[in-house]
């Protein structure tokens, strides 16, 4: 599946978008109002449109 538009959104937005797209959010850091900076999974960055599992853990990074 390919990874929803999420790298430069809010929290919500993204967290939505992923359940949605059938992806599980994993861990998060850095604050949650600002938009993210980047994600990744199993520790390696991830991009908008990239295709992956369905059920991957997507990590988000916050300023």
């Amino acid at each position: 599946m390919a990874l929803p538009n999420i790298v430069g959104i809010n929290f919500v937005e993204s967290e939505k978008r992923l359940l949605e797209a059938g992806f599980v959010v994993g861990e998060v850091s850095g604050r949650k109002s600002y938009r993210m900076k980047s994600a990744s999974v199993k520790g390696v960055a991830v991009k908008n449109g990239e295709m992956l599992p369905r059920g991957s853990i997507i990590d988000m990074v916050f300023p």
